[in-house]
């Protein structure tokens, strides 16, 4: 009795957010209840065929019921630490559990012994496992206590982006800013900030939105502010952010492309300066000068189209700020990031700002993007929304989407239940990929 019982929970411990330790108690009752009602020559291995008890339906039970059409995973299974199938633990938890009999084959007799000490039994199992969640919690500690440490948990997030930057080029979510709509950042906008690379909109954007957020700096994506630059009225006309208030900020950045090199734009209202900043240093007063108009034309059509009276009456004057010089050909994105970044920290519009080493910068501010991201398993993996539906967890990677978004039938969905499963991209890792053909 105890040694079957003792495999079945490892069984459901082993793999990652399959059961906490807290839902064990009620899963040995259960099971007990089962074993009580068998009759003695029943082997306690058909509970896993038998129409009484079914295993899928348990697995949804211990999970939260997060299988069955609720949102995400729980709180509870956050917070347990579950060592993932190919990590040594994993690999060592899965050695003990081949050499149970009760999982490799042998089918124990039914229990001889008298049914009283079937409660002892129980106990002792208990007992060793609650011994093991707390070595789990002692390692969620100091997991915990490694994060507290600033350095720590700067290293562990640039050393999480290394690896991102190692992988295949997909279009997974790496990160969300939890925000109205939820903005999100996928790898193939990620992977262009690995060095020597030329950056795209999206991740600046993702990165000046990110320590705009809660300020009192509004952040103006690059679109916008290339129609701006540009003089597109016809595209400004249907990007006038009628739902913003420009009364509740004290500036706006923003950045824009001009023939492959990026520029940045910064508006400090309470000073009326408008400054256009080029990391190759080039014509900075003059472009300022001519943004000066560009941006009063917005603020009026602005106010004739939606009545919104915010900052059209400003007369704004061009300024430039001393800073670093671009000394190469892609860094520009990086230099773009980074003077945005200093504007909206500082109090003070300042007077120089100086930039860094960009490959030292450009692993520092991946780390960034992944440390002020918010939590990935509560949001869909495919389109970066929390909203509630049929979710499906990825038994190899951890990750959760919606069953739409993967192109899941409800039919495959009632199935996956109670199997493991896993997305399309931890599948493609496993097909052998293309030898690449050596020169002549």
């Amino acid at each position: 009795m105890a040694e079957y019982l003792e495999g079945f929970i490892r069984e459901m411990t082993i793999y990652p957010n399959m059961v906490t330790v807290a839902a064990l108690p009620e899963m040995v009752e259960e099971f007990k209840k089962l074993l009580l009602l068998l009759p003695q020559s029943h082997p306690p291995q058909m509970l896993y065929y038998d129409t009484t008890f079914n295993m899928g339906d348990f697995y949804i039970h211990l999970r939260g019921k997060r299988r069955s059409g609720l949102k995400g995973p729980t709180e509870e299974q956050l917070k347990v630490v579950v060592p993932a199938p190919d990590s040594k633990l994993g690999i060592q938890n899965q050695n003990i559990l081949a050499d149970s009999s009760a999982i490799n084959g042998h089918q124990p007799t039914h229990p001889s012994k008298d049914l009283k000490n079937t409660d002892e039994d129980i106990n002792d199992v208990l007992a060793d496992t609650s011994a093991s969640s707390e070595q789990q919690q002692d390692t969620q500690e100091d997991t915990e206590t490694m994060l507290n440490d600033p350095e720590t948990s700067k290293k562990k997030f640039q050393n999480e982006a290394i690896q991102l930057w190692g992988g295949e080029c997909s279009n997974d979510i790496v990160a969300v800013m939890d925000t109205q709509g939820n903005m999100v950042l996928r790898q193939e906008e990620f992977l262009t900030l690995k060095p020597h690379n030329w950056l795209n909109g999206d991740i600046i954007d993702f990165y000046l939105a990110m320590f705009a957020s809660g300020t009192r700096v509004y952040h103006l994506d690059h679109f916008l502010t290339w129609a701006i630059m540009k003089g597109k009225r016809d595209i400004m006309s249907r990007q006038l952010l009628s739902k913003v208030t420009f009364e509740d900020y004290d500036a706006a950045v923003g950045c824009f492309n001009t023939g492959a090199h990026w520029k940045l734009v910064f508006l400090h209202s309470p000073s009326k300066l408008l400054y256009v900043l080029d990391p190759a240093g080039h014509n900075e007063e003059k472009d300022s000068r001519e943004a000066t108009k560009l941006f009063r034309q917005y603020f009026v059509m602005r106010w004739n189209s939606t009545q919104k009276g915010d900052w059209d009456q400003i007369v704004w004057k061009p300024a430039t700020i001393h800073h670093t010089v671009q000394r190469d050909g892609n860094s520009c994105g990086v230099f773009t990031m980074q003077m945005g970044k200093t504007l909206i920290q500082s109090t003070r519009t300042p007077e120089t700002i100086s930039i860094g080493d960009p490959k030292e910068l450009r692993i520092e501010m991946a780390g960034e993007i992944l440390q002020h991201s918010a939590q990935m398993p509560e949001y869909c993996r495919w389109c970066g929304s929390s909203a509630d539906g049929n979710w499906v967890l990825c038994d190899c990677c951890n990750s959760w989407q919606h069953a739409k978004c993967v192109g899941m039938s409800e039919e495959v969905f009632q199935l996956v239940k109670t199997i493991p499963w896993e997305c399309d991209s931890c599948e493609s890792r496993r097909l052998p990929r293309k030898k690449k053909r050596k020169s002549q």
